[in-house]
């Protein structure tokens, strides 16, 4: 359940999240219904998600902004990134680590970075060596 204002700002955009991979409908009385999220969502996640879409669609409409679909991708990839904490297969965590071993994916969707750099000395430090 939500507000009928984020309802209907969700509804009039319904074209747009069917192209992010959502499916959503009326359910009535300032609810809307989820069929789809986009495959890497948890459904779990689903309730915060939606209402943090209706901040990103508030705040695309803003100068300075993203953009509506910008702010809204921006919402999805967090939402969708992996957690500390989650557990997963060894084979679901594959692709993920070749893509950071090849230097393609570089920063996570806040933008801060995956991997670092460790020289000899700070290494020793480390392991208390120096």
């Amino acid at each position: 359940d939500m507000g009928i204002e984020d309802a209907t700002l969700l509804l009039e955009n319904l074209e747009l999240f069917d192209k992010l991979g959502f499916e959503l409908e009326d359910f009535g009385d300032g609810s809307v219904l989820i069929r789809r999220l986009p495959a890497d969502v948890d459904m779990d996640d689903a309730p915060a998600l939606v209402g943090e879409l209706c901040r990103s669609l508030r705040l695309g409409n803003r100068p300075g902004s993203l953009g509506v679909e910008d702010e809204i991708l921006s919402t999805i990839a967090c939402k969708a990134a992996i957690k500390i904490g989650k557990t997963s297969h060894a084979l679901e965590w594959k692709p993920v680590v070749e893509q950071v071993l090849s230097g393609k994916i570089k920063y996570c969707p806040h933008g801060r970075p995956v991997t670092m750099t460790l020289g000899k000395l700070q290494l020793e430090k480390g392991f208390k060596r120096k």
